[in-house]
């Protein structure tokens, strides 16, 4: 696996998982997402100004990145259930402050 910054070209890519993510929380349909929320959400990845953060993990020709971590709030029991089938629990608590 090979970790790298997303860029503008791998939105298609993006697109197809956050569609798959909508439909998993019933965003689908009837229900979607409005298109202008769906570019909003891709341009806040380009933007200085906004904390949202997304890295692309490919498939390493050679070498290349061992594990991929993620992480969600504890209260998003949805996911959770989801996430325990294809990952495993690292076990670590995050804590911040604000400086």
């Amino acid at each position: 696996m090979a970790v790298r910054p997303v860029e503008p070209g791998d939105f298609a890519g993006w697109k197809e998982l956050w569609d798959g993510y909508n439909a998993f929380y019933g965003r689908v349909g009837p229900t979607a997402l409005a298109g202008e929320v769906v570019r909003t959400t891709w341009a806040r990845f380009f933007d200085g100004h906004e904390p949202v953060h997304a890295l692309v993990a490919e498939r390493a020709r050679a070498g290349g990145a061992q594990r991929l971590y993620w992480q969600t709030h504890e209260s998003n029991a949805k996911a959770m259930k989801l996430y325990d089938r294809v990952a495993e629990k690292s076990g670590f608590v995050v804590y911040r402050v604000n400086l």
